[in-house]
């Protein structure tokens, strides 16, 4: 399907922000301290799966969980975020939740979000990357639904781009690390109504992801928001103690579907996870994903 293969594009601009390890400087008031990553330092921030990515809709889709709009954040509270910094991560939230509202073709509710995200794009004055009235002519169709996918990861693309081209990747992380974010709070919100195995393991997973992750972060000691967020990550790592991930690794295969050429991955996942340590997952990262959504 053309949509699952816009997830891994997504997948992929999100892990550049993740490895490059370009001459970094933060922004509001410390752009004169530059950061150099070491190469390798980050390599890594997930092999082949980069991020949990917005693939997790995907799954939740897949099987075959009911829609519900009590698992995203209303627009109207997210589009009045102060200051800048709190806007970029709400630009990742909505980012998740508008792809969350276009895999179940919820066309009644993606204006609001594009209108909400068209707000923090003006405010942080990025709109030269997006194409808003296109955007919303798609939205009303679900016809092109799935070039509204394309255009949405495209402008998001495009802006990541100029912030890593231009010395403020902490900016491409902020952005990053808030779709991871909001990609685990959907997925917690899911089993937190009924349970569901494959989801549990997804989330579990995110265990090893968020170490590096934060290990990424830890490297914009000099501003305070990047120690913020990192603080709030930190808070959920905690939550993940004791979860228990093994791996039995096996070589892909190609199979043949509908006359294409499919990879199949063949790793097994084995995840120990008690209900006491996944509803403190769930717990913590409504804990820390609830302080970024408004003023």
């Amino acid at each position: 399907m053309q949509i699952k293969i816009l997830f891994v594009l997504l997948s992929i601009f999100l892990w550049v922000a993740c490895h490059s390890d370009k001459k970094m400087k933060t922004d509001e008031g410390h752009l004169n301290t530059p950061i150099i990553l070491d190469p390798g330092v980050i390599d890594g921030i997930v092999d082949g799966d980069p991020v949990p990515s917005i693939s997790m809709a995907t799954l939740i889709q897949e099987e075959g969980i009911p829609f519900s709009m009590k698992y995203l954040c209303l627009p109207n509270r997210i589009k009045k975020s102060k200051p800048d910094f709190k806007k970029i991560v709400g630009l990742g939230i909505l980012c998740v939740d508008l792809i969350y509202l276009n895999l179940y073709e919820k066309q009644s509710f993606m204006m609001d979000y594009i209108d909400a995200s068209q707000v923090l794009v003006e405010d942080i004055h990025a709109t030269q990357f997006f194409d808003f009235k296109k955007m919303k002519h798609f939205a009303t169709k679900k016809e092109h639904l799935d070039s509204l996918m394309y255009l949405s990861l495209h402008n998001f693309g495009k802006m990541e781009d100029y912030w890593r081209e231009h010395d403020k990747t902490n900016l491409s992380y902020t952005f990053a690390s808030s779709v991871w974010l909001e990609d685990l709070y959907l997925a917690s919100q899911v089993v937190k109504q009924k349970r569901n195995k494959k989801i549990e393991e997804r989330i579990a997973e995110q265990k090893t992801i968020l170490k590096d992750l934060i290990d990424a972060l830890e490297r914009f000691k000099n501003d305070p928001n990047m120690v913020k967020l990192t603080a709030g990550f930190k808070i959920i790592d905690k939550s993940f103690e004791g979860i228990e991930i093994s791996y039995n690794f096996d070589e892909p295969t190609k199979e043949k579907v509908n006359k294409r050429i499919v990879i199949k991955e063949n790793t097994e996942t084995t995840v120990k996870m008690t209900k006491k340590q996944l509803n403190a997952v769930i717990k913590a990262t409504e804990e820390v994903r609830n302080q970024w959504i408004g003023n």
